[in-house]
């Protein structure tokens, strides 16, 4: 589709304009047009209030929030125009990767014309093709310097076969194509899903909720709406109050890619369209629906100093992740387990599996948590082949120090209290009345006012430490017992290295500090050619490995930089920690009634 617009083209957007009630300023008025499906050019058109300026500076976000790494954005920019309201071009130049300057010549408004190249299929970007469209302003709609908190007037103009918008935007009345948000910061935090969609609808205590599921796969859309709105309740019951009036699930059914993005009052779910069966599968779905619809409480409402407002100019730096996503990643699960889609046997199995792999990482003995979430911009969304070895996930981590901090405020106040008050104390105090971010302090504070006791000596070994942590102690908390005891090698047969399939190589592509496979010599990055003389390809891998045998000599081939390279080692094999959550047989009365309003058992 091809459309051209002159420069003063958005200038009806001011007849009739009415203001947001909720400031008095004039808004930003931008006009979206998807310009050409199929080289993917999205065209924006802006015009920006200048009064009293000499010269203004307009800005591209390099980052979004929800995903802690630059993304510079501004790469896909092109075709930057500035002009007077009646077309008349203006002097401007570009001061920094993100950042023009525009001389306005005295006029009391700009208009910026400029194109987006679009086609990044991920949830953090914006993506266009003949089908549909998937726009984050974040990647697409300036700002100017010192004007975030003006309101935005926003239009779409698309293919006439695109019938569909799913976003969390305010539709204006009388025109489906016009939407309005209060800030910047709300219509970045507002994605759009444009095209021919599936969209249902259902309303929970008052609140409208939206489903748009954008592909196919193997499941009929139509058949989701009944969990959506089991894990809606189960979250809501769990929160009491709810930071929105609206809430939109955008759902993109795709090839491949996962993951999901949160926003204010929608999240974006992209997943593989077979995600769905078998059951395990789509069990892994829900879960991600569940963490997604949580953080609208849980780091979008209650949020972590400094994580709003925004600098979208660099990294907003915090010690905090630990508590906006491992406490998310802690409550996701629970959700399922309160809604009932999630059986108690398995989500003790999860625990086992969570506490399981932090104790079988090597990282966890060099970065502590609070380190962890402080350098996610560097560390975490730029893993290497070594990163397992030195970095621990303020994900998996965090969860884990959510279920401790749980069960240990559960012990303190005899099952008077739980982290779930937390929760809704941090939502109260620090979102609904007062609106602001909270710190460390502020999160210690009512952690330990819930408790009834201090909680320096917990932070300090669980958050700001590598110290081993006594899980048995805090389970115990609940009439579990946890056991951790050492696998032979024998049993796991882990040699300690990952690897993947090049043609018919095998590459490298991780060793695990103090493995076998470290103490043999191997590094990541080799091809492994042989062993004892036998070739080495991605089928008999698994037969090759259980030629290993602890305390003998093996002979090792690599290609190592194109050199080859041959020796004999001992294979050492190794001992890696199995984990079993079970039920006491004779747990006593406080545990009991711990673990009941824990596993949220009603009888």
């Amino acid at each position: 589709m091809h459309t051209h617009l002159r420069m003063g083209g958005i200038l009806f957007l001011l007849v009739g304009m009415v203001y947001s009630p909720a400031t008095a300023q004039v808004p930003v008025e931008v006009t979206l047009t998807i310009e050409d499906t199929t080289a993917h050019y999205i065209r924006i058109e802006m015009q920006i209030p200048a009064a009293g300026e000499d010269s203004l500076e307009v800005k591209m976000p390099v980052w979004i929030p929800g995903s802690y790494l630059i993304r510079e954005y501004e790469r896909h920019l092109i075709d930057f125009q500035a002009a007077t309201p009646d077309g008349k071009p203006l002097r401007w130049k570009k001061v920094r990767k993100n950042t023009w300057r525009i001389y306005t010549s005295g006029n009391d408004w700009i208009n910026l014309r400029y194109r987006i190249y679009a086609f990044d299929p991920s949830i953090r970007a914006s993506y266009v093709d003949g089908e549909r469209a998937f726009l984050n302003p974040s990647s697409l709609i300036l700002f100017a310097r010192g004007q975030v908190g003006r309101p935005y007037r926003l239009k779409l103009i698309g293919p006439s076969s695109w019938r569909k918008i799913s976003t969390g935007l305010r539709r204006l009345p009388g025109n489906e194509w016009l939407f309005e948000a209060r800030d910047y910061d709300e219509l970045v935090d507002c994605p759009i899903e444009w095209g021919n969609q599936e969209v249902f609808t259902f309303e929970i205590e008052g609140i409208s909720f939206e489903l748009a599921v954008a592909g196919r796969g193997n499941v009929r859309p139509d058949t989701l709406v009944p969990y959506f709105e089991r894990i809606v309740r189960a979250t809501l019951d769990l929160m009491k109050t709810a930071p929105f009036d609206r809430y939109v699930f955008i759902v993109q059914l795709r090839r491949r890619g996962s993951g999901g993005l949160e926003h204010r009052n929608s999240c974006v779910i992209q997943t593989n369209r077979w995600s769905f069966q078998p059951g395990k599968r789509f069990l892994g779905f829900l879960g991600t629906v569940s963490h997604e619809f949580f953080h609208a409480w849980n780091v979008k409402a209650i949020r972590p100093y400094p994580l709003g407002p925004f600098d979208y100019d660099r990294e907003n730096y915090t010690t905090l992740l630990w508590i906006a996503e491992g406490f998310t990643s802690y409550y996701g699960p629970r959700i399922l387990l309160k809604a009932g889609l999630l059986p108690q046997t398995r989500y003790l199995q999860r625990l086992e599996r969570a506490i399981q792999s932090y104790l079988r990482t090597p990282g966890r003995k060099v970065q502590p948590l609070a380190e962890a979430s402080f350098d996610a911009w560097i560390k975490f969304y730029r893993p290497n082949e070594n990163s397992q070895n030195t970095t621990i996930s303020y994900y998996s981590k965090g969860a884990l120090v959510a279920l401790l901090l749980d069960l240990l405020i559960r012990h303190q106040t005899e099952g008077r209290a739980s982290l779930d008050d937390v929760m809704r104390r941090l939502y109260e105090e620090f979102a609904r009345a007062h609106s602001r971010a909270y710190t460390f302090q502020d999160f210690k504070s009512v952690c330990e006012q819930v408790a009834g006791v201090p909680l320096d000596e917990f932070f300090r070994r669980t958050v700001f430490s590598t110290d081993e942590i006594d899980f048995a102690r805090y389970l115990d908390y609940a009439g579990l017992e946890c056991t951790i005891e050492p696998v032979p090698w024998k049993e796991h047969k882990q040699p300690g290295f990952n690897w993947r399939g090049e043609g018919s190589s095998v590459r490298i592509t991780q060793v695990l500090n103090g493995s076998p496979a470290h103490r043999a010599g191997l590094m990541a990055g080799d091809e492994w050619i042989g062993l004892d003389g036998f070739r080495v390809t991605p089928q008999n891998v698994p037969t090759l490995l259980e030629m290993l045998t602890p305390q003998t000599v093996h002979r090792f081939l690599v290609s190592r930089d194109g050199i080859l390279k041959e020796w004999e080692a001992e294979w050492t094999g190794w001992s890696l920690p199995r984990v079993k959550i079970q039920p006491k047989e004779n747990p006593g009365d406080l545990e009991r009634k711990i673990y009941r309003s824990w596993i949220f058992q009603t009888s």
